[in-house]
């Protein structure tokens, strides 16, 4: 979305999209001169066919909110999967985004808005849509594996996917590259991809999937479990053990007192032997999706003979702010980690920021090194120290790392303006 939600919305579409044609399927045909068979896509029609799967994130932000709304879910993790596709090959994001597990987007409302406000200001979309490109999801079959009761891998075995592009419709800010496309394809591009074909030509053994979850009676698309699984298959060749998250489900979560604690809870929860231990001080809806995969850890650390290590937290000049909505904001103004063997009293290392700057020493060179963030960053952000989140749960806090990457895009996007937008597209000028 990766985040981390849109992802999971195009996640097998790029791939389709960016290969060469299926052979034994003739692209439609289109005004101009289409292209042979087997062409690869190149120029303004690349860029239009990009351009249609940024309308799918696009299309919802205005009305992210709907996505919390009590219909939200699916039945069953294929109708969440089916749902999930094809509605945001419809551009109908608000159905799209209700498919996506809210323990691990919500409170991205309020950027989408303010970045659908600097996208429209630009004249890049109208009401959240790009002009111009569609797509089209048809006859899709989709296979489903219990990974446990609460988790199952859906595999997108078959379907085809249709795109096109009207070169004369796309944004003003594409203007190049609609030419470029109009030279080539014509008025317009459309082509039909075939998803088990396209397997078959690339030679890709395991169909394409997304891993789904249920939360409260209802099944949503997971972007975290589906990006950590496939890291798992192409590092291990086998998915993650999801007895472990049927654990977590059980297990009692850790938290701090007061929001300038969590990082003090969570340094101290901090143990190479005991990493679930570690999961419970972060969201369960969040540090449950990482427990299947915990055992790849623990085997890398016990492959390099890693030492029994713990974590000190010094919080020098660390402030909270006000409740909103369950959250807290926590300034670092400046604060240090020290990373302790267990069987040595002297630190093995040093992490400490202070502002903007930061500094790092380990207990074989003494001497830091030490740096600050680009002046950019913060006139790009508006801030002038490093921040987390911390979310109010069972009466305590805890670090929710979604919504502090969720705060730093909110920072960025409400200190820029439409033409920042369109140069970090390098659309402008």
């Amino acid at each position: 979305m990766s985040g981390p939600a849109p992802g999971a919305v195009s996640g097998p579409a790029p791939g389709a999209v960016g290969g060469p044609a299926v052979a034994g399927h003739q692209p439609a045909a289109a005004p101009g001169t289409p292209p042979p068979a087997g062409r690869r896509l190149s120029g303004g029609a690349l860029a239009g066919l990009l351009l249609a799967v940024l309308a799918l994130g696009l299309g919802g932000f205005a009305v992210w909110k709907v996505f919390f709304s009590e219909d939200s879910g699916a039945d069953s993790p294929e109708e969440a999967v089916t749902e999930l596709l094809e509605a945001g090959a419809d551009q109908d994001a608000v159905a799209a985004l209700r498919m996506l597990n809210p323990d691990e987007v919500k409170g991205a409302d309020e950027v989408y808005e303010a970045l659908n406000d600097r996208m429209d200001d630009a004249g890049m979309t109208d009401d959240g849509a790009v002009s111009g490109t569609s797509l089209t999801v048809k006859d899709l079959d989709v296979e489903v594996e219990e990974l446990s009761e609460h988790a199952s891998k859906v595999s997108l075995t078959g379907g085809k996917l249709q795109v096109k592009v009207d070169f004369d419709k796309l944004p003003d800010q594409f203007a190049e590259q609609a030419a470029v496309g109009r030279d080539e394809y014509g008025d317009s591009f459309t082509r039909e991809f075939d998803l088990a074909a396209l397997r078959d030509e690339f030679g890709i053994d395991e169909a394409p999937f997304l891993i789904t979850v249920e939360v409260d009676g209802r099944w949503y698309v997971s972007p975290i479990a589906t990006v950590a699984e496939y890291i798992a298959l192409d590092a291990t060749g086998h998915g993650g053990d999801w007895a472990a998250y049927e654990e977590g489900l059980k297990r009692k979560s850790r938290t701090a007192d007061a929001p300038e604690d969590v990082l003090g809870v969570l340094a101290d929860s901090f143990r190479l032997d005991d990493l679930d231990g570690f999961l419970d001080a972060l969201p369960p809806g969040q540090g449950n999706l990482v427990r299947p995969y915990l055992g790849f850890v623990e085997d890398a650390i016990h492959e390099e003979g890693l030492p029994e290590m713990s974590l000190d937290y010094e919080p020098v000049d660390v402030r909270a702010g006000e409740e909103r909505d369950g959250l807290a904001r926590v300034d670092l103004g400046e604060a240090r980690l020290r990373l302790f063997a267990t069987e040595s009293p002297s630190a093995a290392g040093e992490f400490g920021v202070d502002g903007l700057c930061f500094y790092a020493r380990s207990s074989d060179d003494p001497e830091p090194d030490s740096g600050c963030l680009p002046e950019e960053f913060s006139e790009a952000t508006g801030e002038d120290s490093f921040f987390v989140m911390a979310r109010k749960r069972d009466g305590g806090w805890q670090l929710d790392p979604m919504a502090t990457l969720v705060a730093w895009a909110d920072a960025a996007v409400g200190n820029i303006s439409s033409d920042d937008v369109m140069e970090l597209l390098d659309l402008a000028g």
